[in-house]
């Protein structure tokens, strides 16, 4: 058992060159040539195993001769690797391509849901979580996408659509475990769901819906209010500080807007009173 280099002349008179490997740890083990070598590799059936040293060279030529080693491992550990990194980039590929439909997906849902086209919005959103799992499920044996930047910006833009959608419906705010993203993708997309409302707000206020405007501020004012708690590094919370800088300022320009319009309303309706004492 072991190792055995045969070398002699064939039938023919040409020189031969031969090498066996017995082996009763790794006996599903089988030499396969390429252009300028021999490889010992397992048989498909084999079991997996990550031993660099199940494969390697065991001849090669080089400038006309033969080399006939106990092995080289480095070749076949490389392929191993080019091979994991071409099944990672393929992956990568096909996620990519999912984020941006996902991420398609939500900007539509948002905007049925401005438009009060409730039913197509619900719709929207259904085929954006279906498009969300699919991605999932595709990157889950290459775990280290998840958390590149276009799969967690997708995922931060579902939260925000779920989000837009509840508040909007007056449904009860949907949790991360409901969305199925994770916490980080939660907290930046609730931030931008806030700074989405104020569109919402100065839609309801030019349709003389104040009070509507009003429960969209205070929503806004509550998420605010519990994201500038959110105290860790930027590290954990996917730069949730500047998102929620960034809320802050759109927060106190709805503010004002809506201020101004209910102190509009309460003038309107003191001059209406004036108005009618004057008539009688």
């Amino acid at each position: 058992m072991g190792r055995f280099v045969v070398a002699g002349r064939t039938a023919g008179g040409a020189w031969y060159v031969g090498y066996r490997v017995s082996s009763r740890s790794f006996p599903n083990r089988k030499i396969v040539t390429r252009a300028d070598r021999a490889m010992v590799v397992p048989t498909a059936d084999a079991a997996p195993t990550d031993n660099p040293y199940i494969s390697y060279n065991c001849l090669r030529t080089c400038e006309g001769a033969i080399v006939v080693a106990n092995g080289s491992h480095v070749d076949p550990i490389i392929e191993k690797i080019r091979a994991a990194f071409t099944a990672c980039n393929a992956a990568r590929d096909l996620t990519l391509n999912r984020s941006r439909e996902l991420i398609r997906y939500c900007s539509l849902t948002i905007r049925a849901v401005h438009r009060e086209e409730f039913d197509e919005a619900a719709q929207l959103l259904e085929t954006a979580k279906q498009a969300a799992a699919a991605m999932k499920a595709d990157i889950k044996p290459h775990p280290e996408l998840y958390y590149t930047g276009y799969t967690q910006d997708s995922l931060k833009e579902l939260t925000e659509a779920c989000v837009v959608y509840a508040i909007v419906r007056g449904q009860p705010l949907p949790a991360p475990a409901d969305i199925d993203v994770d916490e980080a993708a939660y907290l930046n997309g609730l931030a931008e769901a806030a700074s989405e409302l104020r569109r919402r707000c100065l839609d309801l206020i030019r349709r003389d819906r104040v009070a509507e405007a009003e429960r969209m501020l205070t929503a806004m004012d509550d998420i605010y209010a519990q994201l500038v708690t959110i105290d860790f590094p930027d590290a954990l919370t996917g730069g949730l500080r500047r998102t929620t800088d960034a809320l802050r300022a759109v927060l106190e320009r709805t503010r004002g807007d809506v201020t101004t319009t209910l102190q509009q309303e309460k003038l309107q309706k003191a001059l209406n009173q004036v108005m009618s004492h004057v008539v009688k």
